[in-house]
C-alpha cells in the first residue's frame, strides 16, 4: 500500500466532497442523511495499490470496506488446488460492507490487477461515525438486506432452475 502521488485532491476539501459523492452513489450508504455521510466521508482514507498487492487475504478479519475509485481488483479463492479467480471488480465497486457491521472472516482474497486507487473505511471508524446518528442503524440493516435480496434475485434470474447444484445453494435471503 502506498499513497498516490500527484493527486490534486489528496487530503483536501475536494477529496472530502468527492468522498461524500462516492458514498451517496452506493446502495449501502446512499440512504443515510447528509450529516452522517459527512462524518463518514471525513473518516474515509484513500490508498493506492500496485498490481499484485492484496487489499485483504482470505482468513483476515480486519474489518474494512473498499470503494474502487480507479483500476481493477480480482476476487480469488485459495484452495489446496491453487488460486481460483472468482470475478473482477472495477471502478464504482463497493466491497466489504458486511465487515463494517460485524467481525467476519474474509472467505476470499482481493488482489489488485492493475494500479488500483480506493477509498476505504475501517469498521472502528464506521462504528464511531454512526454512533451520533442512531437513526442510521435501521437504514444500514435495510441496505444490507436489500443487497442480499438483490444478489439472490440476480442469481435466480440467471439460472433456469434446472441445475440442482446451483439451486440447492440459494436461499440466503430467508436468513
Amino acid at each position: 500500500m502506498s499513497s498516490p502521488e500527484g493527486n490534486d485532491n489528496h487530503g483536501g476539501s475536494c477529496e472530502f466532497q468527492d468522498n461524500i459523492s462516492l458514498l451517496r452513489e452506493t446502495s449501502f450508504f446512499g440512504a443515510l442523511n447528509l450529516e452522517a455521510l459527512k462524518v463518514l466521508a471525513y473518516l474515509c482514507s484513500r490508498e493506492a495499490y500496485k498490481p499484485g498487492d492484496y487489499l485483504f487475504r482470505q482468513g483476515d478479519e480486519e474489518g474494512c470496506a473498499f470503494y474502487i475509485i480507479s483500476g481493477k481488483a480480482r476476487l480469488v479463492l485459495e484452495t489446496e488446488n491453487g488460486i481460483n479467480e472468482i470475478r473482477q471488480y472495477g471502478t464504482g465497486s463497493l466491497l466489504g460492507t458486511l465487515s463494517l457491521v460485524g467481525h467476519t472472516r474474509r472467505l476470499f482474497s482481493l488482489q489488485a490487477v492493475d494500479e488500483l486507487y480506493v477509498m476505504l473505511l475501517e469498521r472502528e471508524k464506521f462504528m464511531k461515525g454512526i454512533a451520533p446518528f442512531p437513526e442510521t442503524i435501521p437504514k444500514i440493516f435495510q441496505s444490507l438486506a436489500n443487497i442480499i435480496v438483490s444478489w439472490e434475485e440476480q442469481f435466480i434470474g440467471s439460472h433456469d432452475g434446472s441445475c440442482g447444484a446451483c439451486t440447492s445453494k440459494i436461499g440466503v435471503s430467508i436468513l
